[in-house]
């Protein structure tokens, strides 16, 4: 394994250099940047040097920074699974079937990297932006108002709105993650983490972060719409975080989170 395999920057983020511009998965992510919230672009941008795509059959393939500096994004054909390691220091994922996703092409990219950029923009060392208080608060706060509302209708409408998230429509799965894991996976869709899951830690901070961030790279159908009108206070909170995230040029690193 030798640096040079790994020589060609798209939209910041350095892939392999197989991985061309004219490919369709290339086109299909710099649409969603190009069509990005301003300030959740600004950060992914600001960050993205720091991303480094790996292909997995690449022989003997390490991790090239030191610890505050950034992570790699494995691609692994054969992967059915996204997962992230912060052992690893990377995301390992299947970029060909990310180019396929029935949620939209992209979803796993900006999903994971949503994590990443979580644990960047706080200098990887640091606690994660997602880490705040306020930001757990907000989505209490949301939680609370749905419940209260979900809870005031009549059976019948609460099982037409459980067959309304359950319906075959991915512009919903981050809204049924979120659910789900506010609920027990009692009210969720086709779309949610394991209960075991969101028992380890405090976890509905993180996956609401990379779900906020994701949807706000540009994505398609109604995603954003879903989580603005269910997480009102979180989302903005989100907004927020990202908003107080400084990047500069010359030193690409930050520690700054309200």
């Amino acid at each position: 394994y030798k640096r040079q395999n790994l020589n060609r920057r798209l939209f910041g983020v350095l892939f392999p250099d197989d991985f061309t511009p004219s490919s369709r998965y290339a086109g299909q992510l710099q649409s969603r940047i190009e069509l990005a919230e301003p300030e959740v672009g600004r950060v992914f941008a600001a960050l993205s040097e720091r991303l480094e795509v790996c292909n997995s059959r690449l022989e003997g393939v390490t991790p090239h920074f030191a610890p505050a500096d950034g992570f790699n994004v494995v691609n692994d054909p054969q992967k059915q699974t996204a997962e992230i390691s912060y052992e690893k220091r990377g995301i390992h994922y299947s970029a060909a079937a990310d180019e396929q996703e029935k949620r939209g092409p992209g979803t796993v990219f900006f999903h994971e990297t949503g994590h990443m950029v979580d644990h960047l923009a706080a200098g990887v060392a640091g606690a994660p932006l997602s880490d705040d208080i306020a930001f757990r608060q907000a989505i209490e706060e949301d939680k609370t108002a749905f419940l209260s509302a979900y809870q005031a209708l009549q059976p019948a409408d609460q099982t037409v709105f459980l067959r309304w998230l359950r319906d075959d429509d991915y512009s919903k799965h981050s809204l049924s993650d979120l659910l789900g894991g506010l609920t027990g996976n009692e009210i969720a869709g086709l779309w949610t983490h394991e209960t075991s899951y969101w028992e380890k830690g405090d976890k509905i901070t993180k996956e609401a972060f990379a779900h906020f961030f994701e949807a706000s790279m540009g994505a398609p159908e109604r995603k954003l719409e879903r989580i603005c009108q269910f997480f009102p206070t979180a989302y903005g909170r989100f907004r927020d975080l990202i908003a107080a995230v400084d990047v500069p040029d010359e030193q690409k690193h930050v520690l700054i989170k309200t």
